[in-house]
This record gives structure tokens, C-alpha cells and sequence, in this order.
């Protein structure tokens, strides 16, 4: 497993910098175990999917808040202001979620990741984890397996400053 780059987000949270991991719904069988024991604040859908992996996250030391945007209003809850409430009463939190969420499009990111580093001031990370050989499984996210054996990269972008209080346009550029 590489995670060349995941130094420079582990030195800022312990600076005291908020930091918010955006990953890909598609990468999410490998965070627990790469980012375990962190206490970084998360979110699980408030469905059958989050029934399986919320008990997995909080097993990895995650602090997992359940709820999310599905367009089925039994399993909508809006978490967003707990999300950054958790985020922000701690210096050096780590918050991680999926930009594409739990009904994508795959890879299209939401304004969510943005708002909540503008909210808190926290820096941005993107993440990408690759693994060969994989298997990726025939859903909306075609979610990511490694097999055993595999080499995992994880690759880290640089830290993106959010705007304090970003207009429509700069929300989109973050």
C-alpha cells in the first residue's frame, strides 16, 4: 500500500488545520481500513448499505453520522449542519465524504465537499485510491475491490483553500 502524500494531510490535522477528504463513492471499500483509528467524522446512508457500513467505520474508529441526500425520503436525513458542527469543534478534525454521494452520478462532484471546508475552514483534499488488480463490481459507482495481493495507491491532490463565504461561482470553482 502507497500513500505517498497522505503525510502532508496527517501533519496539518495534527497542526490543529481542519481537513476535509473528498473520496470517491467508487473508493470507499478501501478507506476504512487505510484511514482507521483517526476519528475522522463521516457519513453513512441511512439505508441498508449504511445498516452494513456504519458498524464497519465505527469498528475503524470513525465517527459515523448516518443520513445523506437519497431521493427516497425515508432514508433522507439532513446531517449537513452536524457534519460541520463535529468538524469544527475540533482542531485538526479530518471529515471525509463522497462529493458523488450515494446516488451519483459516479465521479460528479456535489457542492457538499465545498461548502463544509468553507464552512469550517478546513482545507480540501481530493483522494483517488487505485488498485491492480481489482475487481469492480457491475453497480452505479462500479465500486472497487482489490484482490488479494494487490498494489493500493492512494494518491493525494495538494490542499485547496476554500472561500470564507464563497457566491455561486466561486462555490463551483472550489
Amino acid at each position: 500500500i502507497d500513500t505517498a502524500g497522505a503525510d502532508r494531510v496527517l501533519a496539518a490535522s495534527r497542526q490543529g488545520t481542519r481537513v476535509a477528504l473528498a473520496l470517491l463513492h467508487q473508493d470507499l471499500f478501501c478507506g476504512p481500513y487505510l484511514f482507521r483509528d483517526r476519528g475522522i467524522v463521516t457519513v453513512a446512508s441511512a439505508g441498508d448499505a449504511g445498516d452494513l457500513v456504519g458498524p464497519i467505520l465505527e469498528r475503524c474508529g470513525f465517527d459515523v453520522l448516518r443520513g445523506g441526500t437519497s431521493s427516497r425520503a425515508s432514508r433522507r436525513s439532513p446531517i449537513f449542519e452536524e457534519l460541520v458542527a463535529r468538524t469544527a469543534a475540533r482542531p485538526g478534525a479530518i471529515a471525509a465524504i463522497t462529493p458523488d454521494g450515494s446516488r451519483g452520478p459516479a465521479g460528479a462532484v456535489q457542492p457538499g465537499i465545498a461548502m463544509l471546508a468553507c464552512r469550517t475552514g478546513a482545507k480540501l483534499f481530493c483522494l483517488k485510491i487505485h488498485a491492480h488488480p481489482a475487481l469492480y463490481l457491475p453497480t452505479w459507482d462500479r465500486t472497487m475491490i482489490p484482490l488479494p495481493f494487490a498494489r493500493i495507491e492512494v494518491h493525494f491532490s495538494e490542499a485547496l483553500d476554500a472561500p470564507e463565504r464563497p457566491r455561486g461561482a466561486e462555490l463551483e470553482a472550489c
